[in-house]
Parts: structure tokens; sequence; C-alpha cells
């Protein structure tokens, strides 16, 4: 029993008009992903104006012990971190106060720049995101555009 002519152009058509429907649905989803607008965009995009800007240090301390009957042990850890506290404009006008640890932190030197402005990376979240939370959470890092000669230069390196 082989096949005749009009089932092999059946079946041809079938595998056709699948792949052809696979194609149609990859470039739906792609298309998608593309309109997904993340709730972080109408808040982080563009260049914002920088108000004020200071650094702190911050410690965080982890103990932990464990006791069995008579006997037991401590342990403690203690990491001290640089952060940096900024406010900036947001896009509806008003100014959010925040802090980056000072590795989440990028400097552009621009002889233009009257104002020192902020730019944000972030990844995409698909929840309602408050600046606290994009800032703790989502904002890779962020650059501040500011001209060199604002900028002191405070190098202090071992002498020996």
């Amino acid at each position: 029993m082989g096949f005749t002519f009009k089932q092999f152009g059946i079946a041809l058509g079938i595998v056709a008009a699948f792949v052809i429907a696979c194609i149609f649905a990859f470039h739906a989803e792609k298309a998608e992903k593309q309109r997904f607008i993340s709730p972080a965009q109408p808040i982080l995009e563009g260049e914002h104006v920088l108000r004020k800007m200071g650094e702190s240090v911050g410690n965080d301390t982890k103990a932990s012990s464990s006791f069995f009957l008579i006997s037991g042990s401590t342990s403690a850890e203690s990491n001290t971190s640089m952060a940096i506290n900024f406010a900036w404009r947001m896009s509806d006008g008003t100014y959010a106060g925040s802090t980056l640890p000072l590795s989440k932190v990028r400097f552009s030197f621009d002889e233009n720049a009257v104002t020192p402005t902020v730019k944000f990376r972030w990844l995409p979240c698909r929840q309602k995101c408050t600046v606290d939370n994009l800032m703790t959470y989502y904002v890779q890092y962020m650059v501040i555009s500011i001209r060199e000669s604002d900028w002191p230069k405070n190098i202090n390196l071992p002498l020996n």
C-alpha cells in the first residue's frame, strides 16, 4: 500500500499549516513581550534632576547560635557598606528620596551639565512598584552625569 498523490498533497498541506501556525504563534508571543510596559518604566525612564546627595555607612550584623544539651557554638558576622542617599525629580515633578549601595552608582562627566542628572538602568517588574521597592530589588545601577569641576578629587592612597 503506497501513498497516492492526493494523500501526499493532503499530508504536505497539514504539515505546512502546522508550521505556519507555529510561526504566527511565535511572532505573536514576541510582539506581546515587546508591548509589555513595566510599571517601573514611567517612574524610572529618562533623565532626572538630582537635588541632594550624601553618603552613609551602614552596618549589617548577623549572629547565630546553636546548642545541644550542654555544649554549643555562637558565631557573629558584621559587614560595613557605603550607600548613596539622593533626592531626584520624578516624572510627575515631585522629588523622591532614595538610597542605593555605592556599588550600584556610576558617574559620567559632562561639561555641559549645568544641573547634575541621574539615569537608571532597571529590570522589568510585573507588579505595582513603589520607589523603595524599585531601588531595593529592580534598579541595577544609576549613572550620575556631572561636570568634572563639580566633583572633588579625594584620592587617599597609602604612601608606604
